[in-house]
């Protein structure tokens, strides 16, 4: 893993659901205080909807903000409600 699929994996959730599990898990066991490799874990394990907290509670642990963490693991539901939501308010008039 590289720092590319790192940042990748921050911005777009459905490259995060695509990565292989054992890659975030190896990295998280190499660097047991790197904060970010936690927090991808948790959200990955959060979108694939497993019922493990452990990754959540590391990553809660280790986060400086855990307001910040909390927007992060949130993320993805907010961007999709708020598109629906948007999507409703959206009216065509045609003549």
């Amino acid at each position: 893993m590289n720092a590319n699929e790192l940042v990748r994996m921050l911005s777009d959730s459905e490259f995060l659901q695509r990565h292989e599990d054992n890659s975030l898990e190896k990295l998280v066991e190499k660097h047991p205080y790197f904060f970010i490799a936690h927090a991808l874990l948790a959200k990955k394990n959060s979108l694939e909807q497993k019922h493990s907290k452990q990754s959540l509670y590391a990553a809660a642990l280790l986060a400086g903000n855990r307001e910040m963490l909390y927007h992060f693991m949130k993320e993805e539901l907010v961007a999709k409600k708020s598109f629906e939501k948007s999507k409703e308010e959206v009216v065509v008039h045609s003549k």
